[in-house]
């Protein structure tokens, strides 16, 4: 348990400095897209490495624990009414962000009416680092951004979500199981920090909703699913563009 927590708090550290280093580099008006797929590269195989360290641990110490939280056969006991809550709301996020995909992925004007909404240089909301390292330009950035979002998806829903989790509840017992969702989701933001203050904000409210949707269902399938058509959605926001086929 002490090398699984040594291994994570490294990873939350690395990923913080990093992600202030990273929020400089990137804060420009123009990225190369090498330099974008590189980030997307050592996004994928940072996520992986460590998971697989996590998992392999986990898997030897407690492997009853681990099958459970894939088989929605987590011991949090939590109020009905609350969960049936959370379940319905986690429905509609799902049929939301499917819905959105659709929209984004077969309607161009859609599209483009997204983009511009969000580009900040258009006015927009969009943060000028999310928005140039994350959102993918060309044919082959959005190839590879899929599996950008699913190490994502699982990865971060593990780590942050089932091994913060398992080692909250084992450091403290008898801690309310409604405080823990707050407490990873400060952590997934901080670890976002790369997004810059804005992104960590956002992605720490996230990262609370995903919590109770983990204690919702006692798995960390549906917050995985929910995680990855989040990222997933950034690959239909720019629109198709002739010059991009690189």
């Amino acid at each position: 348990m002490i090398l699984v927590i040594i291994i994570l708090l490294i990873y939350l550290l690395r990923a913080m400095l990093s992600g202030i280093k990273n929020n400089k580099k990137y804060n420009l008006k123009y990225i190369k897209p090498q330099t974008r797929l590189s980030f997307y590269y050592k996004s994928i195989i940072n996520s992986w490495v460590t998971t697989i360290i996590c998992l392999v641990i986990i898997f030897i110490i407690d492997k009853n624990n681990l099958i459970n939280t894939f088989t929605f056969n987590m011991s949090f006991n939590i109020n009905i009414i609350l969960k049936v809550i959370i379940i319905i709301i986690s429905m509609i996020i799902i049929l939301i962000y499917l819905k959105q995909i659709y929209s984004l992925a077969t309607n161009e004007e859609y599209r483009l009416f997204t983009w511009q909404s969000l580009d900040k240089n258009n006015n927009g909301i969009l943060d000028e680092v999310a928005g140039n390292m994350l959102i993918p330009r060309s044919v082959k950035e959005k190839k590879i951004f899929p599996f950008v979002a699913f190490s994502a998806g699982f990865c971060e829903e593990f780590l942050t979500r089932f091994i913060f989790f398992y080692i909250l509840t084992y450091l403290f017992p008898h801690i309310n199981l409604l405080i823990l969702p707050i407490i990873t989701g400060v952590i997934f933001g901080l670890a976002h920090s790369y997004q810059g203050s804005k992104g960590i904000i956002k992605t720490g409210v996230v990262g609370i909703i995903l919590g109770f949707i983990y204690l919702a269902y006692s798995s960390i399938i549906p917050g995985i699913i929910i995680h990855f058509l989040i990222d997933f959605m950034v690959n239909f926001i720019y629109p198709n563009k002739k010059e991009d086929v690189y």
